[in-house]
């Protein structure tokens, strides 16, 4: 189980491990929106849209970003949960005596 859950926060913090990746999800959730759109993303960054693709392919296949489709559009929106439980991981078993 624990090497499980640690693969799953290695993944994460991998796909967080890129500065890319970090902006986009810095964005998101700096913003007041909770779903925004792909191309709103891509404008405000100034991220090429093949390259903002991955990133998102990326950080959605490792749970961190969450993504749906509304007509033609997709929107984004990060995943608190994933983000928050691979840091409980580090309070929990790392930081007990600090």
């Amino acid at each position: 189980m624990l090497k499980s859950k640690l693969t799953n926060i290695s993944m994460v913090f991998n796909a967080l491990g890129n500065e890319t990746r970090l902006l986009i999800i810095h964005y998101l959730i700096n913003q007041n929106e909770d779903n925004i759109r792909v191309g709103k993303i891509k404008d405000t960054l100034g991220i090429p849209s093949s390259t903002l693709s991955h990133h998102l392919i990326v950080l959605s296949q490792t749970g961190v970003l969450k993504q749906h489709k509304k007509g033609r559009e997709i929107y984004c929106s990060v995943s608190q949960k994933c983000l928050r439980d691979a840091i409980m991981v580090f309070d929990k078993e790392c930081c007990l005596n600090l």
